[in-house]
């Protein structure tokens, strides 16, 4: 995904590049402090061999989060939810609101996305593959593309 964001013109900032540990709350301190943001967190998801589908979470209503905020997470889940949805064919299990740590604290547009089921056989063999991992990244890069023109045609328009 860095590498199909950078294409298009998008700065990253990884709080991993690695697989190692790095804590919920190191992860929300490194979201806030980088301006202009949004944060993305993408897994695979784990349950029963017969779930399936994609999902996607954002904090969409917690008492003390600002209106616009909400709406932004909203928008961005969305816009991803939907592009990896047509793209893929995959089972809708929604967008869903969480009250997560490493979503709550963030007060940047944030989502987690769970990309299917690595337990379900047909999705595991499907994410064990380069590339359909290389295609969700281009469609969820594409989707950022699209949430960040939606942003500036609003903003064009005295609205925020």
């Amino acid at each position: 995904l860095k590498k199909e964001l950078i294409s298009r013109g998008i700065k990253v900032v990884m709080t991993r590049e690695t697989d190692s540990f790095v804590s919920k709350s190191r992860r929300v301190a490194t979201a806030n402090q980088t301006p202009n943001s949004i944060v993305l967190s993408l897994h695979f998801n784990s349950g029963g061999a017969n779930a399936v589908g994609i999902e996607t979470f954002a904090l969409i209503s917690k008492e003390g989060v600002p209106l616009g905020l909400t709406s932004q997470n909203i928008a961005l889940a969305t816009a991803i939810h939907a592009k990896v949805k047509a793209q893929f064919n995959l089972n809708d299990r929604g967008i869903k609101s969480a009250q997560w740590t490493v979503l709550t604290g963030i007060k940047r547009p944030s989502i987690l996305l769970e990309g299917g089921f690595i337990t379900n056989e047909s999705e595991g063999r499907m994410i064990a593959s380069d590339t359909h991992r290389k295609a969700l990244a281009g469609a969820v890069a594409e989707a950022v593309i699209n949430y960040k023109k939606a942003l500036t045609l609003t903003n064009s328009k005295g609205t925020k």
